[in-house]
């Protein structure tokens, strides 16, 4: 009996021997555990995995919206969402993309049911960018060297090649994508049309390190945050660029969509040693105006009915010099407060404590609100899960 267990293990033992000696004669040794499960076939480009419902209308749950003021959508990590509002309250809708797989779901506000619109499968999802009509998804995955794009038309399954490493895409209208690709030499702007399946330069400037805020009528740039480092935001055309307010450390930036960029969201350490402000730029007066909260561009939204507001989350916490770059890194999370600031006072007011409201501690990120101005969706920079809040 013992002589039967010893043939057999031995026999395991060799045949795993033989098999890592067949690994490495074929790819051989991986620099790295990612490398050895790419030779497997499982860490490749984001290849789909198509489901048999891909395109099969699946309720997946039932919401309940009309709970309270401020309502947690999902548990699941979100990458990207999207509102989808009618002309009525009934067809009401929004889109969300599920972090890692790609899944797409659409809950109807007025109902507050959510179906899965698309089941297919992609692997490293990080970021979803929908089209204002949600026909198109632009999914942005983790690869090995970089990021990959994947623009799909979620009624037809026809799928679009876009440059791998593709950043700062936007959709500016329901058919025109906008994106840009960075090289040692620079970046270039790029306007990919939907219905014509054809793609134009915008611009190309000398700058690579940057993000980039896209308009109908204009573009502008701006220099990637850091700490203590010096920034500028710049107005693009072709490739002459023209300075827009002041620079300054750690500086960020959104324009308001009315008038394409009419007011203009700064955020900025204005000197090596000073305290971080927000400051609202009105570029038709040239007027600067400095906020009494520091409100971050990812945490706040303008609002699309009524002119001179914001709506912003900032925390109450104390700041350092280093604390808006940590957060970028993960490294601090907030819990965050709703606010509506005035943008020609400058004075902010509270709405809503979240800690109270709901329990957890809400470090909101990726916010926007719907075209009537009746909504707030965000998420929850600490485990992704998107919320829903309603303005009155």
């Amino acid at each position: 009996m013992k002589r039967t267990i010893f043939i057999i293990s031995g026999s395991i033992v060799l045949l795993l021997v033989f098999s890592m000696w067949v690994f490495l004669l074929l790819f051989g040794t991986p620099q790295n555990i990612e490398d050895a499960f790419t030779n497997l076939g499982l860490g490749s480009d984001p290849t789909p995995i198509t489901s048999d419902s891909n395109q099969t209308l699946e309720q997946t749950a039932q919401l309940n919206i009309d709970a309270g003021t401020l309502v947690q959508l999902t548990t699941k990590p979100v990458a990207g969402h999207r509102f989808l509002s009618g002309a009525s309250s009934t067809t009401d809708k929004l889109l969300y993309a599920e972090r890692g797989v790609g899944h797409i779901y659409e809950i109807d506000i007025a109902s507050s049911v959510e179906n899965r619109i698309s089941a297919k499968t992609f692997l490293a999802v990080i970021d979803a960018i929908f089209s204002p009509d949600g026909k198109f998804v632009a999914l942005v995955s983790e690869t090995e060297n970089g990021t990959a794009v994947t623009l799909e038309n979620l009624e037809d399954e026809v799928d679009y090649d876009i440059p791998t490493n593709a950043k700062n895409l936007e959709f500016i209208s329901d058919t025109e994508l906008r994106y840009a690709v960075t090289s040692q030499s620079g970046t270039v702007g790029y306007s990919f049309d939907l219905t014509e399946i054809t793609t134009d330069q915008i611009f190309s400037i000398p700058l690579t390190d940057i993000d980039i805020i896209w308009g109908t009528d204009e573009t502008l740039v701006i220099n990637k945050p850091a700490s203590r480092l010096r920034g500028g935001l710049f107005r693009i055309n072709g490739s002459q660029m023209s300075r827009v307010g002041e620079s300054g450390y750690s500086l960020r930036a959104i324009a308001s969509p009315s008038s394409n960029g009419e007011y203009i969201l700064t955020v900025a350490n204005l000197n090596r040693g000073g305290v971080i402000e927000s400051r609202v730029f009105n570029e038709t007066t040239g007027e600067l105006r400095s906020l009494s909260i520091l409100a971050w561009p990812e945490k706040c939204v303008f609002d699309t009915t009524t002119q001179n507001s914001l709506w912003c989350a900032s925390s109450a916490s104390e700041l350092s010099r280093d604390s808006q770059s940590d957060w970028y890194k993960g490294l601090v999370t907030f819990s965050d407060l709703l606010w509506r600031v005035d943008t020609v006072s400058g004075e902010a007011t509270l709405v809503e404590n979240f800690v109270e409201t709901s329990g957890r501690y809400i470090d909101v990120t990726d916010i926007s609100i719907d075209q009537n101005g009746r909504f707030l969706l965000f998420k929850n920079k600490i485990d992704d899960s998107l919320w829903i809040k309603k303005t009155n």
